[in-house]
C-alpha cells in the first residue's frame, strides 16, 4: 500500500466514526494499522496522524466564536487626582468617570473679519497611561474607553473612524452622505449622533465693532452679520447604530417649526439624559428638544429643571445641577449650594466634578484661576482633582475636559 492508498483508507475509517474525534485519535489510527508492515510505514503512518489532526483542528477553529478583543485596563481607584496638572498630562477620575480627553482651542485671525478656532485633542492612552496630542478634528470617547469615535480636520467631513483605543488605530469607517462636525454617544454607548453642518462650525465672522477686540484677545465674538455674507448653519443630524454602521438622517425643522435652523457657528446636539428617543441643543432657555426625526419635543418630565450646564441630571434621576446649586428633579427646590462655580460632571449620586478655586485663593469670578474639584452635596470640603488653569488667553490655559463613564 502506498502513501495516498494509505491516507485514504485511514480518512474513509474516520468518516465512519463521529464527527468530532475523540481522544487518542493517532493512537487509534497507529492501532488500525500496526497490521501493515508496521515498521516500514511507521513514518508514513505518523505522518498521516498529524495530517488528520490537522485537518480536524482547522474547521473547528474557523466555526467557532472569534476571540473577543483584550479589553484595555482603565484605573478603577475611587479618586484618581493630579492636583499639580494642568493641563492634565495622567489620568484624572473619580467615581464612575474618568477625563477620557480634553481638548485645547487656538484662534486665529482670517482676512474678510472672520475667525478660526481650531481645536486640538488630547486623548488618554490606556496604553502609556497619559494623554497624548492627536491630530484629529473631533474626539468623542464611548463609556467604558475602549473605543472612541473620531473625525477628521476640515469640517465638515463625511466619515467617522471608530477607534480601538488598544492600538489607537482605526477599526472602521462609517460613511455618511452630508458632512458633519461634531459626534457624541448615547449614554449606553450603542448609537452616535453626529452633528451636520454647510460648512466649519468653527469659522466665524465678526461683527464691526467686535473686530479689533478679537484681533487683540483671538478669541470668538459672534456677532450680527451681513445680509450677503455667508453664514455657517446646522443642517440636521445623523442617528447611527455604533454596531452596525446604519445612519439615519434627521432634516433640520422648516422656518415655520422653529429655530433649529441656527445662528452661525457650532451647535452641537447632544441625546438627552432623561428620554435616550430625544436629542437637545444649548438655548437660552436651558434646552430645546428634538425627537429623532428633527421635530420639536416637549422637555422631558425628568429634565424639568435642566439647564445648559453640562452635568444636569444625577444618575439616580433625583437631583439636578444648575450652575453651582443642586435642585430637586421634581419639585425644582433648592437642595444645596455647591462651593464651585460650575458643576461639570456627576461622579454619582451625591459627587460631582465642577470647577472651582481653592477657598481663599481666588474670588471665583476669574475662570483662568479655576481648576478641578471634587465637591460632594451636604459638605463643603473640595478635593482637588487638577491643578490651576493658567491664563486663559492662552492654549494651554484653556483646557477643556470630556467626561466619559470607565465602567
Amino acid at each position: 500500500m502506498n502513501v495516498e492508498e494509505l491516507l485514504r483508507d485511514s480518512l474513509r475509517g474516520m468518516a465512519e466514526e463521529a464527527a468530532a474525534p475523540r481522544p487518542g485519535l493517532a493512537d487509534r489510527v497507529l492501532r488500525t494499522r500496526a497490521r501493515r508492515r508496521t515498521r516500514r510505514y511507521a513514518g508514513v503512518i505518523t505522518a498521516v496522524a498529524a495530517i488528520l489532526a490537522i485537518a480536524v483542528a482547522v474547521p473547528l477553529i474557523e466555526s467557532g466564536p472569534a476571540d473577543p478583543r483584550p479589553a484595555v485596563e482603565i484605573p478603577q481607584d475611587d479618586v484618581v487626582a493630579r492636583p499639580g496638572q494642568s493641563p492634565p498630562r495622567e489620568l484624572i477620575a473619580a467615581g464612575d468617570v474618568a477625563v477620557s480627553a480634553y481638548r485645547e482651542e487656538h484662534s486665529e485671525m482670517l482676512p474678510g473679519k472672520e475667525q478660526i478656532t481650531t481645536p486640538v485633542w488630547h486623548l488618554y492612552n490606556p496604553n502609556t497611561g497619559r494623554y497624548e496630542k492627536t491630530g484629529w478634528g473631533w474626539i468623542a470617547v464611548a463609556p467604558g474607553m475602549q473605543t472612541a469615535a473620531v473625525l477628521e480636520r476640515d469640517f465638515p467631513v463625511r466619515r467617522i473612524g471608530i477607534l480601538d483605543l488598544a492600538t489607537m488605530k482605526v477599526a472602521r469607517w462609517i460613511q455618511l452622505d452630508k458632512g458633519v462636525a461634531g459626534v457624541s454617544y448615547s449614554a449606553d454607548g450603542k448609537r452616535l449622533i453626529a452633528t451636520a453642518y454647510s460648512a466649519n462650525p468653527d469659522r466665524m465672522p465678526l461683527a464691526e465693532s467686535d473686530v479689533g477686540r478679537a484681533e487683540e484677545a483671538l478669541e470668538p465674538v459672534p456677532g450680527q452679520v451681513g445680509e450677503n455674507e455667508d453664514l455657517t448653519v446646522r443642517t440636521g443630524f445623523y442617528v447611527i447604530d455604533v454596531e452596525s454602521g446604519t445612519a439615519e438622517f434627521a432634516d433640520r425643522p422648516s422656518d415655520t417649526e422653529g429655530e433649529m435652523q441656527g445662528f452661525g457657528g457650532r451647535e452641537d446636539l447632544s441625546f438627552s439624559a432623561g428620554d435616550p428617543d430625544l436629542v437637545w441643543e444649548p438655548s437660552d432657555l436651558g434646552r430645546m428638544y428634538y425627537d429623532l426625526r428633527g421635530g420639536h419635543a416637549r422637555q422631558p418630565v425628568a429634565d424639568r429643571y435642566v439647564s445648559y450646564y453640562e452635568a444636569g441630571l444625577s444618575p439616580d434621576g433625583k437631583r439636578v445641577a444648575v450652575k453651582s446649586r443642586i435642585v430637586d428633579a421634581k419639585t425644582g427646590e433648592q437642595v444645596a449650594v455647591m462651593p464651585a462655580e460650575r458643576l461639570i460632571a456627576w461622579v454619582d449620586d451625591k459627587r460631582l466634578i465642577a470647577w472651582g478655586c481653592d477657598p481663599g485663593q481666588c474670588n471665583g469670578k476669574d475662570p483662568s484661576h479655576h481648576r478641578l474639584l471634587l465637591v460632594t452635596v451636604g459638605s463643603e470640603q473640595t478635593q482637588p482633582l487638577s491643578g490651576v488653569r493658567g491664563d486663559s488667553s492662552t492654549a494651554s490655559g484653556n483646557w477643556t475636559p470630556v467626561f466619559t463613564a470607565r465602567r
